[in-house]
């Protein structure tokens, strides 16, 4: 039909209300999850209080996770060439794609990582965390050298315009990428408690990394590498460790425990 970028947008809106008319249409056929909605007013309104409270932080959360990961496409629009943008926003799509799928496994046990807190089953919970956990990693290593060794020439076998960035980029960002995939994977973790101890860090980071950015961009003559670089520091320097930190202290976890997480993942 040849919609261009319109048609990208358009798809994406697709989606996104075909998502919601679906999660409406099954959850209003799981007659057991209805009964228990069905719940006493001033009980209800308990649970709603208990939510909020870190429903709204983990909306300004998400602010910062924005700046930290999203905010380096506007600097970097704005002081580098537009190739340079593009082939950037296109590997980096790819590293979120790489990521959402190394993610699906964990995400789809969550509630049952909430549940086995909340009964306070803990040996059960650290194994299953840990379990998923590795599964992430294994998949995004997989995804990452597929990246590496085979997305660049497929793109040209399809015709595409754009490029991704050379192979010295693309490892540097799969370092990045892979440290905010593990201090994201255990922060998560962390809101299984219904707490959310991130907020402030979070959107500290995120001004720290457009600051830091901007600063070298100005200040260097490293151009791309300015950005990434800012990234990297900043997080590094407080989020990539402090809260796998946090979960390994309070689950207590040792090298016995992830050798057990892998013998769990062999095929029986």
């Amino acid at each position: 039909l040849d919609y261009s970028l319109l048609g990208l947008a358009t798809a994406k809106l697709l989606s996104s209300v075909t998502h919601r008319l679906l999660n409406n249409y099954f959850l209003n056929r799981v007659q057991e999850f209805k009964d228990k909605l069905d719940v006493p007013t001033g009980e209800s309104k308990n649970t709603l209080k208990i939510l909020l409270t870190g429903s709204y932080k983990l909306g300004f959360n998400m602010l910062g996770s924005f700046m930290i990961n999203r905010g380096n496409l506007f600097l970097i629009g704005a002081f580098l060439p537009l190739s340079v943008v593009s082939a950037y926003g296109l590997t980096m799509q790819i590293f979120n794609l790489t990521v959402y799928i190394s993610q699906t496994h964990f995400n789809t046990i969550f509630p049952l990582l909430a549940k086995y807190r909340m009964l306070k089953m803990f040996n059960l919970l650290k194994r299953e965390f840990l379990k998923s956990f590795l599964i992430s990693i294994l998949l995004y290593a997989s995804g990452v050298i597929f990246i590496a060794l085979f997305v660049g020439d497929f793109l040209q076998i399809i015709g595409s315009k754009s490029k991704m960035l050379n192979l010295n980029y693309i490892w540097f960002l799969s370092l990045i990428v892979l440290l905010e995939l593990v201090h994201s994977t255990f922060a998560t973790f962390i809101v299984s408690s219904n707490k959310v101890p991130f907020l402030w860090p979070s959107i500290v980071s995120g001004i720290g990394v457009l600051v830091f950015g901007y600063i070298l961009n100005k200040t260097t003559s490293l151009g791309l590498w300015s950005f990434l670089i800012a990234q990297f520091c900043v997080q590094l320097a407080y989020n990539n460790w402090k809260w796998p930190l946090v979960v390994i202290m309070e689950l207590n976890m040792r090298f016995r425990d992830v050798g057990l997480a892998v013998r769990s993942l062999r095929i029986k």
